[in-house]
């Protein structure tokens, strides 16, 4: 092989297409480029061939006879090229997994640990998409669905149990301006709200000994990361998943005021009732896939390691 001499490969391409196509012009469409670079890879390639492979008319262009046998095998050889690069590509994922993932479960703590699955599971490719869309109401097609909390739609196969719970989040310097040395001091801040759930507040509060206390403002975001967002740029305090900032805190964009009382996210169980099992709690995160897919391994392998995980 290293005693072949192979004309440059740009040139045999816009050369075949032109060929197959019968026009420079309708080659230069296929291969996305100009028409005149269309022209200049062939004449560079006729120019190292040492002899003409097209014919230029008024009205158009025809192979000569070189050309014809030439752009025959340019053909074949391009093809077997091709055919020979799917199949490695295609060997080194074998798998394809669909998750249909709640917008703040996406963004706060799926994407950033998705590296370690590949790691695990290099044959495994996962497409993600980010939705608070009821399960009825997904359009797209997808293997694995996460929400917050029971919803009605396929079985629930396992429940994802973020450690830590939930505790009340700001930036630093809130609390340099307004110094909280206790729960009644809260009434002195804004409290950042999350439509989806909207009860975080109160019961922290609940369980904090505080059930009436009201802020001096509030502020509602439609998703956690975004009222996250919100408290990092020191517009408030949160009461969010300690799972979704860990990083956060540990690079001092926000502390927790407090280290108790805990709201908890749910608790690992088995698999769900409809397979004689324990049903999940409601609190938590769910993974749902379709009654059809549950003995899928490779769903099976993804499954197992958000529980592992978290």
């Amino acid at each position: 092989m290293t005693q072949l001499k192979l004309p440059p490969l740009n040139s045999v391409r816009a050369f075949e297409a032109a060929g197959r196509l019968g026009s420079f012009n309708l080659a230069a469409a296929e291969l996305n480029v100009t028409s005149g670079a269309i022209s200049r890879h062939i004449q560079q390639l006729e120019d190292w061939l040492g002899t003409p492979l097209f014919i230029r008319r008024h009205r158009g262009v025809e192979l000569t006879e070189e050309g014809a046998v030439y752009r025959h095998e340019a053909s074949e050889a391009l093809t077997r090229l091709a055919l020979a690069t799917t199949r490695i590509r295609n060997s080194r994922v074998h798998n394809v997994i669909r998750v249909n993932s709640a917008t703040s479960f996406t963004l706060r703590w799926l994407i950033p640990k998705l590296a370690r699955f590949q790691r695990l599971h290099p044959d495994i490719e996962v497409r993600v998409q980010a939705s608070n869309e009821p399960l009825e109401q997904i359009s797209t097609p997808y293997d694995v669905a996460i929400r917050f909390g029971r919803q009605a739609g396929p079985g629930s196969r396992a429940c994802i149990s973020l450690q830590g719970g939930q505790l009340p989040f700001c930036r630093p310097d809130i609390l340099t301006e307004r110094p909280i040395g206790s729960v009644s001091d809260l009434k002195e801040h804004t409290f950042l709200h999350v439509a989806l759930y909207a009860g975080g507040w109160q019961e922290w509060l609940a369980l904090a000994g505080e059930p009436g206390l009201q802020p001096a403002r509030s502020v509602t975001f439609e998703d956690a990361y975004m009222a996250i967002q919100g408290a990092i740029d020191g517009l408030g305090i949160i009461i969010a998943p300690v799972a979704f900032v860990l990083d956060d805190v540990a690079e001092g964009r926000l502390v927790a005021p407090f280290s108790a009382p805990v709201i908890p996210m749910g608790h690992l169980t088995g698999p769900p009732a409809v397979d004689g099992g324990s049903a999940p709690s409601s609190l938590g995160y769910h993974a749902y896939v379709a009654d059809e897919h549950f003995h899928d391994l490779t769903i099976a392998r993804f499954l197992n390691w958000l529980q592992a995980i978290a």
